[in-house]
């Protein structure tokens, strides 16, 4: 994330990180923005995705293949692990 964006927001209130985290999940579900996501993903494809649960600061970016889709996640299966993610679109 951008340094000036991150600073911006750690002097946000605790009232107006709630606003903008429901601002964004909003945006996130928004059916249309999910269907032009979908255009470009298939079963079987290969793609890239950010675990997001890693330890640290830092996102760690990952590989795997999206296994099942569904109207608001698909899930992918991780290349180094075999493990499963239920992820957004996004």
């Amino acid at each position: 994330m951008d340094p000036a964006t991150l600073q911006a927001l750690s002097r946000a209130s605790s009232l107006e990180l709630f606003h903008l985290s429901r601002v964004i999940e909003r945006l996130m579900s928004d059916p249309s923005r999910i269907v032009q996501i979908r255009l470009h993903l298939n079963l079987g494809q290969r793609v890239r995705f950010v675990d997001g649960k890693a330890p640290g600061a830092a996102l760690q970016l990952r590989s795997g293949t999206v296994v099942a889709m569904k109207d608001t996640q698909l899930t992918v299966q991780d290349d180094a692990t075999r493990a499963t993610w239920t992820l957004p679109y996004a």
